[in-house]
Order: structure tokens, then sequence, then C-alpha cells
């Protein structure tokens, strides 16, 4: 692979929809399941995402209306009381639970103690209440950043998140000189109902990788790409070689390596099941690049192993798999007849949702404004036919 990206993953939940010109009471009802992997928050009946200002907004699948993700009263969106105006800045997308929006907050600093400079870590989770526009704390995790950009996932009252601690590097006296969101990470979940946080323990060896690969200390990526059945998906990714100013100067391009892992939510326990970089895992399908491969995505049916060659991929951060499609760059790749179709005339477009028998496809138009379509499933489901 030659680029990192954040993958999409799509689950059924129930959601808060509100905006700055209401004043009514919000609606909200308990989520089901729901995965935040950053670009996106997607829902039974809603997905927040960032329109073209950077505003997290919300669209509602019923009316197809967008609307900023804010339930202040004649809000301006430049001041401290609009939550949204944090959320723009932080580059971050919420999840709710039981009309409350929960968030990370990461610090970051460096403390002396014993004459040696560490690095001080703590990841602040905040609630913010739609009911009475509050903020308050309600966990905080010592010597981790959450990967807030890396997926999340919503499982009943459960938050899974995956955090990093620092990549610290030392100079000969042992003092930290620098530090970057790579390295190693661990697994995390807090009960929204209650405040308790979990922690399963690290994602992957990264002593033994490191160990084999030095480079790969500047350049890990942990992310939490979907979920089929009980089981997380977590993709990483590296570099095997040093990268050098002058090399990047000359137009070198590195290859970025991956290597996939399963969490099991029963067992809590972590199994390695390929060196592919990961793309989305949904539905009953685990999608990926094999090494030295950035374009030809293969598709492994999870319950019979079954492996696919699928679609040329160009857009990577759109892609989604839903009733054995793989959506892609305005197109459709059916799995079963291997047909790929264009669907939109908008960029990167691609289905997010399924609502009332129609496909909810996003994408941007000409002028790079998000914009949705609601398509009939038997209207695209016939083309294939």
């Amino acid at each position: 692979m030659k680029k990192i990206f954040v993958y999409l993953f799509i689950v059924p939940c129930l959601i808060l929809s509100t905006s700055c010109k209401e004043t009514g009471e919000n609606r909200a009802i308990n989520n089901l399941e729901v995965f935040n992997n950053w670009y996106e928050v997607r829902a039974e009946d809603y997905a927040l995402f960032f329109d073209k200002g950077g505003n997290p907004s919300v669209i509602n699948y019923e009316t197809m209306e967008t609307t900023i993700l804010c339930n202040v009263p004649n809000c301006t969106h430049t001041t401290s009381s609009c939550i949204n105006l944090y959320l723009k800045d932080s580059l971050q997308l919420p999840v709710i639970y039981n009309d409350c929006m929960y968030f990370f907050v990461n610090v970051k600093s460096y403390s002396e103690e014993d004459g040696k400079m560490l690095l001080d870590l703590e990841t602040q989770i905040r609630k913010y209440d739609f009911n009475n526009m509050s903020t308050e704390d309600v966990a905080v995790i010592e010597g981790v950043n959450a990967n807030d950009s890396g997926g999340c996932y919503l499982v009943g009252s459960d938050y899974y998140f995956t955090a990093n601690y620092g990549n610290p590097k030392y100079d000969e006296l042992g003092n930290v000189i620098s530090s970057n969101t790579g390295g190693g990470s661990s697994l995390f979940s807090l009960d929204l109902s209650n405040g308790k946080i979990t922690k399963y323990g690290k994602v992957f060896d990264e002593e033994t990788l490191y160990n084999e690969y030095p480079s790969a200390i500047n350049s890990t990526t942990t992310y939490l790409m979907g979920k089929n059945k009980n089981e997380f998906y977590i993709g990483i990714s590296y570099v095997k070689e040093d990268i050098t100013p002058e090399k990047l100067e000359s137009g070198f391009v590195p290859v970025i390596y991956g290597e996939t892992y399963t969490f099991n939510i029963d067992t809590h326990q972590f199994n390695k099941i390929d060196n592919n970089f990961s793309m989305c895992s949904m539905n009953g399908y685990h999608t990926y690049f094999p090494e030295e491969n950035d374009k030809e995505l293969f598709i492994e049916n999870i319950e019979t192993g079954e492996i696919i060659a699928g679609p040329e991929i160009l857009s990577y951060n759109t892609m989604s798999l839903f009733n054995d499609k793989v959506w892609h760059d305005s197109k459709c790749f059916d799995i079963k007849t291997k047909k790929d179709i264009e669907i939109s005339s908008n960029k990167y477009a691609f289905t997010i949702g399924i609502y009332k028998n129609n496909y909810i496809v996003k994408g941007e138009d000409s002028d790079g404004n998000i914009v949705f379509e609601k398509i009939p499933c038997e209207e695209i489901d016939s083309l294939f036919e």
C-alpha cells in the first residue's frame, strides 16, 4: 500500500437528530450498535458527517435534509457555548447515547521526575447533555491518548476504542525528546451507562515488530475498521524502510504494509488473521489489499472462506459492503456476478446505509459539497440480473 486511509463501516443504530434552528425537545433513543470511523457515524435513520466547511452535521434519511449538529437556539457556532465548534476544531465526530454526546479530549504534556523529562498522556472522555446543554467529564485514562481518528465502536452501552502510548523517543540520559501518535495501541471500552473503563490489552506485539523493522517505530498506525458478528476487525499499518527528508524530496513513495487482527467481544481474545492491508469488514465480508498491490481489492467471505478478486479501488475512504455488493468510486461491484456498474454522477459516491428499501448514497458535487441520494434498492439490484 502506498497510502494510509481511514475506512468505513456501517451498522444500524438509533440516534439524535437536531439543529440550531430547533427549540423543541430533542429526540434520542438508546444506540444498539454504531461505528464511529472519524469521517462518518452511520445509523438506522440518519448519519453524522463533516460538511464542506468542516461542521459536524446530520443527514435525516426520511426527509433527506441536513442540519449542523447543534441544539443551541440561534447559535452562531462561534462561541464556546456551541459544542459543534469544539468538534469542528478537533476534527472529531461524537457518539450519541441516552440524549448525550460523548467525545475524547487528549492531553499531552511533559514533566520532570528524578531529573528526567517524562511524557505524560491522558485521555478525558466528556459528555454533552442535549437536554440541559451542559458538559462534564465522565472518565479519565492515564498514560494513553485515544485514537479518536482510528475508529470507535458502540455495542449496547460499551464504547470500544484503541489508544496509543505516545511512542516516546529518549536521549542517552533517558529524557523524552519527542513523541507521536504511532506505536503500540491497546483496546479499551467505556460503559456509557456507568463510566466504567475496561482495558483488554495490546492489539499487537509492537516490540517484536520494531525489532524486525526499526523504521516501523515512527510509522505504525492502528485502525478499528469494522465488526462481523461478535468480532472486531483491527488493522495496523507501517513501513519497513527508513524514510528520510531527502528521499521524500526526491519523490520517494514508501510502501506501507499491513496486518489484520480480530478481537472477540465474548472471549476478549485477540487473533492475528493475515498480513494484508485491511479495508472495511462488514456484513459477512473482510476486504483487503495483499502486499505490493494498492488497487485491486480482495474480498473474503468470512463464513465460507472463499476469496474473490474485486474491483480496482481509487478512493479508499469511500467504500462499503451492502447486499453482497462493494460500493466504491461512484460504482457498485456485485460480488456474485462480478459486474462493476456506475451508480452516481457525483464524485466518490458510495452507499452508507439502507433505509426503507432504499440505498442512501453519499458523494460530492462539482463544488465539493457533500450530497446525498436515495436510490430504490430494486433499481440498483436489477442492473445485475
